[in-house]
């Protein structure tokens, strides 16, 4: 196997050198002259001259827009965003993939199309943005799919592997990036099998699977030397870097790593290079140059958050924990996974969220917090295992029976070659007999070749009856399988200890909620107020529950959040955006209300707390209050698209608090307000304007107060810090 791999590798390292002169993408068109000069400003950029190489693409695109020629200004363009793309500038190469889009009619060139549309999505992979960057990527492959064009499809299963993998999905990513690499399309393509086999090595790096990683690493390597793309190169040094570092290989991390810096500072990729420093520091840290260490991995994190490198700030988070735990500096490493926490949930990234959650373990048990430490430890336990049973059966069964059918493939092969040696050993002893030996040899031989038939077709039978079988039990496994993911999509919007929803269930109905009731305000005639089409936004926090769960133990408080949560659903209704927005604070959206209802809603659940006896024990009940902010969506009913809700829970957190300060058990909220002074002049009422203090601080107009306290000069608005 290992000569056969060899060989495999060989070959496409030839196919690859032969294919250097060749076009970079063979899904655009240009005309010759055109296509020679950016084959050589691309092999300027691959010598390390990106600037010199950018500054002449620009210029050879402002003469290509004026001699108006379509198919080779985007071709142009699309040079353009890759140059952006591998010196780290995301949005630059983003506008240059929008601009060829945009040259293309509506109806056509759908090839072309599908094929910036597969750039856009791997450079939103760059970014962090996952979910855009499958459905670009999926966009993709569904016109490559309508176009049968393999090659389209091979790379889009490329881009999907590698979204799947830096989304923590290591299973299916393998899944999908094994499909690459058993098609007959990459031998095809010289491109192909690098990026294939790199990333399914990164992914059996990620699974610590050293052995196959440093396999696939490897032979990746061994075909990205003979490229004129130094890019390629460069990730490979990296990802074997991290493998020899994850095997207390020091001396040969550090030499992978430099070479690996290098290769990017040449190309003036500045995000691929602060990130392998990072590792680099972590290198050295290990070999107990810690002030080295430190010092690259500080300047790597000073360098993403400059540059707004979310994804890379996230990953230097993890690498900076590790570093300081590694030094002894706990509670900075603390900090920077609560960091690293926060900016994985934002980008989607389980597989990162399950590192850093390991590590805080680690730092916790390092600080000798070990109840704590044994807790978390157990979540992350739990959300590895959640990952790893999203999509583990299918790509079972499927590479179990493509192993079957391959062996009983290779059975065939073997049986059809000993018949055809026997055949030709046969008819050389028919020439060397006699006529009568020749006779009975024939006579015999012709036997042999019906019972030859008889035995392969018996085979053959059996070889579609075991298929057909394997295919039915394939089919069943997938159907639970997709049930199972249903099942697991419902829990993951669900809060497992109340059973309301959280926030990700918000973010995704909250839009178009607002979307409707902006629309149903816009929609009605001037000076006509809504009625049911509004949202009633309540922000709703348990009263002194820390001292409950000091006084009466942790168990006893979750109780009372059980309890609380079901006072929510009684008085509000079920159509309502029920979400428990984090510790004892919850969060509800009346949708299609009335915003006369909102103080009368809000006092009907405060009294309905304040008159609940709690049981956190058998026979022992306690008492319990809450403070409510509240605000309505849109605000202004005459201007409905001014208020986004950032300001409007910004809003209600600000009366929330307001509520806390005056005393507990009472609300505060915001009935209408207007964010223009004309507006709010049309309206003579006893309204309050400006001159308070939360109409100040939102730069709102025509406010409307209520309070459940006795007047509004009772209520105490928390100081402005600055």
């Amino acid at each position: 196997m290992g000569l056969l791999r060899s060989l495999v590798i060989g070959l496409f390292c030839c196919v690859w050198t032969q294919a250097k002169s060749a076009p970079a993408s063979s899904f655009l068109d240009c005309s010759p002259t055109v296509c020679q000069q950016l084959q050589q400003l691309l092999s300027d950029f691959n010598r390390g001259h990106p600037l010199q190489a950018s500054a002449q693409l620009n210029a050879l695109i402002s003469q290509l827009a004026d001699a108006g020629e379509t198919d080779d200004l985007a071709s142009a363009h699309y040079y353009q965003g890759n140059f952006a793309r591998l010196q780290s500038a995301y949005q630059d190469a983003l506008t240059a993939y929008d601009a060829v889009l945009k040259l293309y009619p509506a109806s056509g060139y759908g090839i072309q199309k599908a094929f910036i549309l597969g750039e856009i999505a791997r450079v939103f992979r760059l970014q962090g943005k996952f979910s855009a960057a499958l459905d670009n990527a999926y966009q993709a492959l569904q016109i490559y799919q309508k176009h049968q064009h393999l090659t389209g499809i091979a790379w889009q299963q490329i881009t999907i592997g590698s979204i799947l993998l830096d989304r923590g999905q290591y299973e299916p990513a393998l899944a999908v990036l094994q499909q690459v690499t058993k098609s007959d399309t990459i031998n095809h393509e010289p491109v192909l099998p690098g990026r294939a086999l790199y990333f399914t090595g990164l992914t059996y790096l990620r699974l610590q699977h050293y052995a196959l990683a440093e396999q696939y690493l490897n032979d990746a390597r061994q075909i990205f030397a003979h490229a004129t793309n130094p890019f390629d190169l460069a990730l490979s040094f990296a990802a074997l870097g991290e493998l020899c570092l994850a095997r207390d290989d020091l001396a040969g991390a550090q030499e992978l790593f430099s070479n690996a810096i290098t290769l990017f500072g040449k190309m003036n990729a500045p995000v691929e290079l602060h990130k392998t420093q990072s590792i680099l520091g972590l290198t050295y840290i290990a070999a107990g140059r810690h002030d080295t260490g430190l010092g690259l991995l500080n300047g790597a994190m000073q360098f993403a958050q400059q540059r707004g490198a979310d994804e890379l700030e996230a990953y230097l988070h993890m690498n900076l924990a590790r570093g300081l735990l590694t030094t002894g500096a706990v509670e900075r490493g603390l900090g920077h996974v609560e960091a690293g926490v926060k900016m994985a949930l934002a980008q989607d990234r389980a597989g990162l969220h399950t590192d850093l959650l390991s590590l805080k373990a680690r730092l916790l048990y390092a600080r000798q917090d070990y109840q704590q430490a044994y807790e978390v430890q157990q979540k992350s336990y739990t959300l590895a295992a959640n990952l790893a049973n999203q999509a583990r059966l299918l790509p079972i069964i499927q590479q179990s029976t493509l192993l079957q059918v391959h062996r009983q493939a290779e059975s065939i092969e073997s049986l059809k070659q000993t018949k055809a040696v026997a055949l030709a050993q046969a008819e050389q002893r028919n020439l060397r007999n006699t006529l009568i030996l020749g006779s009975v040899i024939t006579l015999l031989l012709f036997l042999f070749l019906l019972f030859s038939r008889y035995t392969h077709h018996r085979q053959n039978m059996l070889l579609r009856q075991q298929v057909k079988a394997r295919t039915i039990e394939l089919e069943s496994k997938n159907e639970q399988l997709q049930e199972a993911f249903r099942s697991l999509e419902q829990a993951s919007l669900r809060d497992p200890l109340t059973g309301l929803y959280n926030r990700y269930y918000l973010d995704n109905r909250l839009p178009g909620e607002l979307r409707r009731a902006q629309h149903a305000s816009a929609e009605l005639p001037h000076g006509e107020l809504p009625t049911d089409t509004d949202l009633l936004c309540f922000l709703i926090d348990i009263d002194n529950f820390k001292q409950i769960n000091d006084e009466y133990g942790h168990l006893a408080g979750d109780k009372v959040l059980v309890q609380f949560s079901r006072l929510i659903k009684e008085v509000f209704r079920d159509t309502d955006l029920q979400i428990r927005w984090g510790g004892e604070e919850f969060l509800v959206i009346c949708r299609q209300a009335n915003r006369e209802n909102i103080k009368t809603l809000a006092e009907r659940f405060r009294q309905q707390v304040k008159q609940t006896r709690f049981v956190i024990e058998k026979q022992r009940e306690i008492k319990v209050t809450c403070c409510i902010g509240f605000s309505v969506m849109p605000l202004d009913p005459a201007g409905p698209f001014t208020t986004t809700w950032p300001t409007t829970f910004a809003l209600i957190d600000y009366c929330l608090y307001a509520a806390k300060l005056s005393g507990k058990d009472c609300w505060v909220g915001v009935c209408e307000a207007r964010e223009s002074a004309l507006s709010a002049s049309s309206h003579s009422d006893d309204r309050q304007y400006d001159t308070s203090v939360i109409g100040r601080k939102f730069g709102l107009y025509g406010l409307s107060l209520a309070t459940s306290l006795n007047n509004l000069a009772n209520i105490e608005w928390p100081k402005d810090e600055n």
